[in-house]
C-alpha cells in the first residue's frame, strides 16, 4: 500500500466514525458501506486526475524532444539570451527574470510550458515537464558564454 492509498483509508475510516456518531438512526453496517464508498470514489478520483496530468506531461515531452532542444526552445521564446537578467528553478517550475517583458513570446511559451507560463512584474514561471534544474543551470550557462 502506497501513502496516498493509506491516506484514502484513514479518511475512509474517519468519514464512517463520524457518520456513524452523528447521523441518526444509523446502523454500524451503513456507516461502513457509506465509508467504503468514500474509499473507493476518493482513490478513482485520485487515480483519474494523476492519469491525466501524467498524459499532459507525456505529450508535452513528446513533442518537445530533448533537453537541449526545450532550452533553445525556451531563451528564443523569452527573447533571446540578452533579455535574460536571472534565472533559477523550483522543482518543475522554471523562474526567469526579464530585462524587457515584450520580448517574450506568449504563444510559444505556452506550448513550450506544461500549463502555460505565468508573468508577474519581469518574472516569468514556466512549469515544465523536463527538469527545470538542468534547464536553469544551462541557460545559466548559455548567458555566461
Amino acid at each position: 500500500m502506497n501513502q496516498r492509498m493509506i491516506r484514502h483509508l484513514i479518511n475512509g475510516v474517519i468519514f464512517t466514525a463520524v457518520y456513524y456518531f452523528v447521523g441518526r438512526d444509523v446502523g454500524l453496517e451503513q456507516a461502513a458501506v457509506f465509508g467504503v464508498l468514500y474509499f473507493v470514489i476518493s482513490m478513482f478520483i485520485e487515480r483519474l486526475m494523476t492519469n491525466r496530468q501524467a498524459k499532459r506531461v507525456q505529450n508535452a515531452q513528446r513533442n518537445l524532444g530533448s533537453l537541449d532542444e526545450v532550452t533553445e526552445a525556451l531563451v528564443n521564446a523569452v527573447g533571446g539570451k540578452e533579455n535574460i537578467e536571472s534565472v533559477s528553478s523550483d522543482v518543475s517550475r522554471l523562474k526567469i527574470t526579464l530585462a524587457d517583458v515584450e520580448q517574450a513570446d506568449q504563444e510559444a511559451l505556452k506550448t513550450i510550458a506544461t500549463n502555460g507560463a505565468y508573468l508577474s512584474g519581469n518574472q516569468l514561471q514556466i512549469p515544465l515537464a523536463v527538469d527545470a534544474e538542468q534547464v536553469a543551470s544551462e541557460i545559466q550557462g548559455m548567458i555566461n558564454s
